[in-house]
């Protein structure tokens, strides 16, 4: 999950940083939040940047925060929006662009995680799917609930968690007869390529879950170990560094 904070106070921009940076940690590993102090500094990187989640302040200098997500609705974007304000009463006028909750200063970590849970949830069911048959049923999970897959003799499994579990939980598993690079050519086709990665001809992980890399293994979050093939630490590591750098502030 992607998240975008404009909010022109230094102290507060930086208090939700570092707290949404904590619960990004533990809940969502493959995402990233960027702060601005006004709307003309975000729009001026909202070109380049793709965000799931805004956290605005409504009392902006210059363009306010109401003013800034009308411009955005009325060029067709639906990006899911929290206002933060010290006025409660101008809390209403947010919910006439269609704003997800809002936020009341001085904001408290227990508000705003719950309102992270409430966007993280409505993502789950937004956000790139992958068709799997589980019990005998079409199923979708999200992509970026996908840890790793490995392949053992003709069988593939495939690790995977529940949107919302924290990173170290108990994975759940799916295992198909499905070859490594069926496997990696289904991913690439719905999550694009740069997310996923074979590291070893037994493995594909998704970077966004690898917490650690040496020049023979990777760590994941969960703790499981994968190893790297001789001659791929390079190409491995480029790839890691380069979502690192596309996920990261």
């Amino acid at each position: 999950m992607n998240i975008a904070i404009i909010e022109d106070q230094k102290a507060q921009r930086e208090a939700l940083y570092q707290a949404i940076q904590d619960w990004l940690r533990a809940n969502a590993p493959t995402g990233r939040v960027m702060a601005y102090q006004s709307a003309e500094s975000f729009l001026f990187a909202w070109e380049e940047e793709s965000f799931d989640l805004l956290l605005v302040d409504i009392q902006l200098p210059g363009e306010s925060g109401i003013a800034l997500v009308e411009r955005l609705r009325a060029k067709g974007h639906e990006t899911m929006v929290v206002f933060i304000t010290g006025v409660k009463e101008f809390v209403f006028q947010g919910y006439k662009v269609n704003a997800l909750d809002y936020l009341l200063k001085p904001v408290s970590i227990k508000d705003l995680y719950a309102v992270l849970e409430k966007a993280q949830a409505r993502l789950a069911r937004q956000s790139p799917r992958l068709l799997l048959e589980l019990g005998g049923v079409l199923s979708e999970i999200a992509i970026e609930t996908i840890h790793y897959i490995e392949v053992l003799g003709h069988t593939s499994t495939l690790f995977y968690n529940r949107p919302g579990n924290p990173p170290d939980a108990a994975l759940l598993e799916y295992s198909s007869r499905d070859s490594l690079q069926n496997w990696l050519n289904r991913l690439e086709e719905v999550a694009g390529s740069g997310v996923f990665i074979s590291p070893h001809r037994s493995f594909i992980v998704h970077l966004g879950w690898v917490s650690r890399i040496s020049r023979d293994e990777l760590k994941m979050a969960d703790g499981f170990i994968v190893p790297i093939a001789r001659g791929r630490w390079q190409e491995v590591s480029k790839a890691w560094l380069a979502y690192r750098r596309g996920h990261s502030a």
